[in-house]
């Protein structure tokens, strides 16, 4: 019978079966046999880290292909002085790090418009919300952001499809 439940196998138990560590804890207790508490945190660390560095490694494989695909494209015409809606054209799309061609319902995309009413997160003001509605499409604005002079509108397809160069009525 072993004296010890080591660290890994605690947090296997935890990671993989959601296995509190104060239950492990307390069943091995009452048989008599301790839990590598150190080796479990050690294990916790070694998990964040991994976290850590593949929501990083993720973020610079879209910022990469954002990056690539704006350095193209001509600087975003911004309306929202002058009105709170107009008719838009679609520059790009992205979905999951990659540049697409069309996206259709419950797609969560990002998109580049040739002029906007929406304002971008810019100085701490959060950015605009407001739909895009085309010839077969309803999509939900989440929120914009600036990058350089380019307007990225974080959305998700609410229903019908969008394509690149397709013409939308941006309302905020």
């Amino acid at each position: 019978n072993p004296k010890q439940i080591n660290g890994s196998q605690a947090f296997e138990l935890y990671d993989t079966y959601g296995f509190p560590l104060e239950l492990t804890q307390e069943i091995a207790e009452d048989h008599g046999i301790a839990v590598d508490t150190n080796g479990f945190e050690d294990e916790m660390k070694k998990q964040r880290e991994r976290a850590k560095a593949a929501s990083v490694s993720i973020d610079l494989t879209l910022q990469g292909s954002v990056d690539k695909a704006i350095s193209n494209l001509s600087a975003t015409k911004f309306l929202g002085f002058e009105r709170l809606s107009s008719e838009c054209c679609v520059l790009a799309i992205f979905q999951n790090s990659q540049v697409v061609e069309n996206a259709s319902t419950g797609d969560n995309i990002k998109i580049i418009l040739d002029q906007t009413p929406f304002f971008g997160e810019a100085g701490g003001q959060v950015g605009d919300i407001g739909t895009l509605v085309g010839k077969e499409t309803s999509i939900s604005i989440k929120t914009v952001t600036r990058q350089q002079n380019i307007f990225i509108h974080d959305a998700i397809v609410n229903s019908g499809s969008i394509n690149v160069q397709d013409s939308v009525k941006a309302q905020v």
